[in-house]
């Protein structure tokens, strides 16, 4: 059986030039999003925009007095103009539920947008840490995005359990 030159020419080309899966979960949402990130220290945000791939860790629960680094990151922002402008509040609620941040304006930008669909890390980021006299349990960090281009907002969380120092 031969194959016809144009479908191999046509395979080859598919195989060559078609995504990898990898890179296509590396891709921004292209719908509005806000992710929270709660992690032990400050070096992703220090390796943000340089070569070095930032690493990423999340954490799932900390101990009393251990400092750790909040920062937020943005994605589907429409673009107007060539440009981007969002406004992000920031939330921390206790294991009650209480509200025991609230920064309606934490953060605010108009900035040229991305040449492509990509993560925007929100700054400024900010560091956390429980006391002794803090309650126990699972806290909820927020970020509620607003794309002021197109009126459109999103909300991310992130929960972190306290636990007693071990």
């Amino acid at each position: 059986m031969k194959i016809p030159f144009f479908a191999l020419f046509a395979l080859l080309f598919l195989a060559l030039f078609q995504p990898a899966q990898s890179q296509k979960r590396l891709d921004a949402p292209r719908a509005l999003a806000a992710t929270v990130i709660v992690s032990p220290d400050d070096a992703w945000v220090r390796n943000w925009n340089t070569r070095a791939a930032p690493q990423i860790t999340r954490l799932r629960a900390v101990v009393v007095d251990q400092k750790v680094t909040v920062g937020f990151l943005l994605s589907g922002l429409r673009a107007q103009k060539g440009q981007i402008r969002y406004r992000v509040a920031a939330q921390i609620l206790d294991p009650n539920g209480k509200l025991i941040f609230d920064a309606p304006n934490f953060a605010a930008a108009t900035q040229k947008a991305p040449a492509s669909n990509a993560f925007l890390l929100v700054n400024p980021t900010f560091d956390f840490s429980a006391e002794d006299s803090d309650p126990r349990g699972v806290y909820r960090f927020r970020a509620v995005v607003t794309d002021l281009n197109s009126q459109k907002t999103a909300t991310g969380e992130w929960k972190i359990e306290l636990k007693t120092s071990e």
